[in-house]
């Protein structure tokens, strides 16, 4: 597996420059208001004509459109009016560049979908007023038309969701039932049927118990009804209680199961939140390991501190004088291919299994620890590579030094 020393937890990149589409069949006009534009800290696109300035919007989708009233063949009002009914361009903001000052002309621009004028010759200061004031207005309208989409998304992830553990829950109770009912009809008189059924019915007991936790916590958590305890405690004491638990397992399955914790200082690496909690992240994050790791393969439970001056670069921002708290699981197992690995965190998605040997479950586990470690302030990250594993860095901040106890 690839080295790694930190999550992918890199600020994101920087905004896009606003692009303006500048419509003239002038070459000299062009010139002029793409210069302006540039100045103003845009960058222009041009098209000398109606027809092509379609073409170039539908193409290109610029964040507005400059558009010269008068031009042959197709002019700008007719051009205004074709964007402005096509489904990829009707958002986009169009000011009428013109000379025309007759109130029929204008009202035609504005029946076409004109959303401001500017008159030639074009003022620098008025073209960056109205400007400004547009991209606003389409930011917004960009931000509600994503948030309408994400919404869609998410209901039918939802939708999905559900019908996905309605079948998982079926499966569980299936087998419970069937050997109750052999247990019914033979269990008094065949101690074979006991000793085979009870163990089934233990196993399919714990797994819809799990599944159903799963579900609620998801419920509470988007509710915001999960009760969050408030006290400080060694969460690298955290790791290795929960791999103390799962060693055994590990061992079961022919798994090598080590832990490393970086020796800290006296009152060093202590986090202020809900212990359990944070107990429940790695409790996902291990058995995620196991059930991804193949016999002789290898998990490694990690804890370190890094100090004030580091934290941030962890995308954490901890209070004066505190630092932060690494801790990880990485394992060698089968790994997430790159495209599968900006949806783990997400709710309700679940990583394709094209194969389908991979072990069924309702795939929240990672997005109730996203979840959990975000609400402490905390980061989790994701470094993985097909065929050769995967680590799961979680970052939180340090509790301050007056709450260490």
């Amino acid at each position: 597996m690839p080295a790694t020393t930190a999550p992918d937890l890199s600020a994101p990149p920087a905004p896009r420059q606003a692009r303006i589409l500048v419509v003239d069949d002038v070459a000299a006009n062009v010139l002029v208001l793409s210069k302006m534009v540039k100045v103003l800290g845009y960058a222009p696109l041009s098209a000398p004509d109606g027809a092509k300035a379609i073409q170039v919007a539908r193409q290109e989708q610029p964040d507005l459109i400059l558009m010269d009233a008068m031009m042959p063949e197709l002019d700008g009002i007719e051009a205004t009016r074709i964007l402005k009914g096509d489904a990829l361009t009707r958002l986009i903001p169009i000011v009428m560049v013109t000379a025309l000052s007759d109130a029929k002309s204008r009202q035609r621009a504005v029946d076409a979908g004109a959303d401001d004028f500017v008159s030639k010759p074009v003022d620098s200061l008025e073209l960056q007023i109205r400007i400004k004031a547009l991209l606003a207005v389409k930011r917004t309208y960009d931000e509600l038309e994503a948030a309408r989409r994400r919404a869609a998304d998410q209901d039918r992830l939802k939708t999905e969701f559900l019908s996905s553990v309605s079948h998982q829950l079926r499966t569980p109770l299936t087998a419970i039932t069937s050997a109750a009912r052999v247990l019914q009809k033979h269990g008094a008189t065949s101690p074979e049927s006991v000793e085979k059924f009870t163990p089934m019915i233990v196993e399919q007991c714990g797994r819809l118990t799990r599944l159903l936790d799963q579900v609620l916590d998801m419920a509470r958590l988007e509710a915001g009804e999960v009760p969050w305890r408030d006290e400080v405690f060694d969460a690298a004491e955290v790791v290795s209680v929960v791999a103390d638990v799962y060693r055994l397992v590990a061992d079961e399955q022919g798994l090598q199961l080590a832990v490393v914790v970086r020796p800290m200082g006296p009152g060093e690496g202590l986090v202020r939140g809900d212990r359990d909690r944070i107990t429940q992240v790695f409790v996902n994050l291990v058995t995620n390991a196991l059930k991804f790791t193949p016999r002789g393969g290898a998990i490694r439970l990690a804890a370190a501190r890094v100090g004030p001056e580091e934290a941030p670069r962890w995308g954490v921002q901890p209070q004066p004088g505190a630092g932060a708290v690494l801790l990880a699981v990485e394992d060698t197992g089968v790994g997430i291919a790159p495209q599968d690995q900006a949806i783990v965190f997400e709710k309700y998605r679940q990583i394709p299994d094209p194969s389908g040997t991979r072990p069924a479950g309702t795939g929240l586990g990672l997005s109730i620890s996203k979840e959990i470690v975000e609400r402490h302030g905390g980061r989790i990250g994701l470094r993985s590579e097909p065929g050769r594993g995967s680590r799961f860095t979680v970052v939180l901040p340090e509790a301050p030094p007056g709450a260490r106890r």
